[in-house]
């Protein structure tokens, strides 16, 4: 599936990776192979048992892509939560990877600032299967990672279920309707909930509505809309949060290590280096260059530099249609006008 995805999204980064051993397909049969079995409601998907956790401390026989004047099979740029997890499953499968970081340590970029929610509220097919899939990874976060109960002197991070709501109004109501019909085809459960039962479950909550946002200084500022309808919540049980996103990070890291992976932080990337048309590894800062006859972009706010980095002087156009540019802080911004 990673090989899949990959193929499918950075086209620039795995031109060399091999074929998988079984593409996954597209149907409902791989949906289902994808869950844990519940019992689903009249009209939803049923689905076999899922596979048991793949937790093995031994390592696998290391599949050689590269030569001998080659140092790794994939070079990872990023060491976030994300990044880990790629080198991780490659890793497993026999890979010999590095992932480049320019921070100090595993999760201390985008992903320490993370809020850690857990939501499978989308109108993507896809990405509700993956938050799912991600659910239930986290309901055995030590077994699949294959870690002692204290995280190898680390801890371990946790998921904490709360549930989340998402509030139904006139702007939400197609979002919400599109939530609900993945839920129902995946067999996801949720709720609907009106005003009377929102404010029965959550007393404190005031479902009065006063859209538009105003500023504090407009003589209308704190008057209830009469435009705008309030509908009640959509109320999904199994949303939630991970109590420490860096800590995801570093537990990653450590099941990859003892997989095989290797890391090396305060190391930025000053290029992606190009041979005879294909991606041959990377040069950082300081001149060093480490070779890989695949270079994987997971640099979060910063994959849009690296896209660029993997294009340039390479003769083919970027047709990357995902732009990101890094912040230092979150800023909220209120039309006015």
């Amino acid at each position: 599936q990673l090989h899949h995805s990959l193929r499918m999204h950075s086209p620039a980064f795995v031109t060399n990776l091999p074929p998988a051993p079984h593409p996954p397909s597209d149907g409902p049969a791989a949906r289902r192979r994808l869950r844990r079995p519940r019992q689903p409601a009249a009209g939803m998907l049923r689905r076999a048992p899922r596979a048991a956790a793949r937790a093995s401390p031994r390592r696998p026989p290391a599949r050689r892509l590269s030569s001998a004047a080659q140092t790794y099979d994939v070079v990872i740029v990023g060491a976030g939560v994300i990044g880990a997890s790629c080198s991780l499953q490659l890793a497993r499968k026999g890979f010999r990877t590095l992932n480049v970081d320019k921070g100090p340590a595993a999760g201390s970029g985008s992903t320490s600032y993370s809020s850690g929610n857990l939501r499978s509220m989308y109108t993507a097919l896809t990405s509700t299967m993956f938050a799912d899939e991600g659910y239930h990874f986290w309901q055995d976060w030590q077994g699949q990672l294959g870690l002692s109960a204290d995280g190898d002197g680390h801890g371990l991070a946790a998921y904490r279920p709360t549930g989340g709501g998402i509030m139904h109004t006139d702007a939400s109501s197609a979002f919400l309707e599109g939530c609900y019909a993945n839920h129902d085809q995946l067999g996801i459960p949720y709720e609907r909930w009106d005003v009377a039962e929102l404010t029965r479950r959550i007393p404190v909550f005031d479902p009065t509505a006063y859209y538009p946002p105003r500023r504090i200084d407009d003589p209308d500022f704190g008057t209830p809309s009469t435009e705008h309808s309030f509908y009640g919540a959509g109320y999904f049980p199994q949303a939630g949060y991970v109590s420490d996103p860096m800590l995801a990070a570093i537990n990653v890291m450590t099941a990859a290590k003892e997989a095989g992976a290797s890391y090396r932080f305060n190391s930025a990337v000053a290029s992606i280096d190009k041979s005879g048309g294909r991606v041959s590894g990377v040069t950082l800062e300081g001149g060093e260059r480490i070779s890989a006859p695949i270079v994987l972009n997971v640099g979060g706010p910063h994959s849009a530099q690296l896209t660029e980095m993997a294009f340039r002087d390479s003769g083919v156009e970027n047709d990357m249609n995902v732009h990101t540019r890094a912040m230092r802080t979150e800023v909220a911004w209120v039309n006015t006008m």
